[in-house]
């Protein structure tokens, strides 16, 4: 009885979870006028909606992963807003505790880095995904590429972990500097 009462609250608390991932965090704070001895209020960021893409991730040929976790690809939208670029998911299947799903970057011209984040108890972008019923597949590191005519190649150097559903414990992962992430508009 104890082991599905748990069950229970899990399912529950999950279902929470999954609509507080569309969520926007706060609310944006009631805009106040500048004195003349404070400095001018920083503008807010405008983001540049650059459409639907897919992103697929392979793992490193080096690692030892069940073959459904060594290659996955997932339906994004990018954004830029400057130099910033925010890559988001909307997929229920995306797991989210303490922000949304997606990742975030950079560009310095052609060039590109992104963090990812497979992590579920940080704050900002996770990248951690319910694979199936009792497993989550998540993408950790720094991955760095270019911009060419189709989209984003870039090389992951971190970790892609498997996550058991219950108890959120890795069960399988695999460190490599050339995890390979490719995102293609659609």
């Amino acid at each position: 009885m104890r082991i599905e009462y748990l069950r229970i609250a899990l399912f529950v608390a999950a279902l929470f979870l999954a609509a507080a991932c569309d969520e926007p965090k706060g609310s944006p704070a009631a805009p106040t006028q500048p004195s003349a001895s404070s400095p001018a209020p920083t503008p807010a960021k405008v983001w540049k909606d650059l459409g639907e893409y897919s992103v697929t991730m392979t793992a490193s040929a080096s690692c030892s992963l069940p073959e459904y976790a060594v290659k996955q690809t997932y339906d994004g939208r990018l954004a830029e807003s400057g130099q910033e670029l925010v890559v988001s998911f909307k997929d229920k299947s995306f797991v989210c505790w303490a922000g949304p799903a997606g990742f975030q970057g950079t560009k310095a011209g052609d060039r590109v880095s992104f963090m990812l984040n497979g992590d579920y108890f940080v704050d900002g972008y996770s990248f951690v995904y319910l694979i199936r019923a009792d497993t989550e597949l998540g993408y950790m590191g720094i991955a760095t590429g270019s911009i060419g005519e189709n989209g984003i190649a870039a090389r992951l150097n971190g970790t892609v972990l498997l996550y058991s559903y219950y108890g959120h414990k890795p069960f399988a992962l695999c460190d490599a500097p050339d995890h390979l992430m490719e995102l293609v508009r659609k």
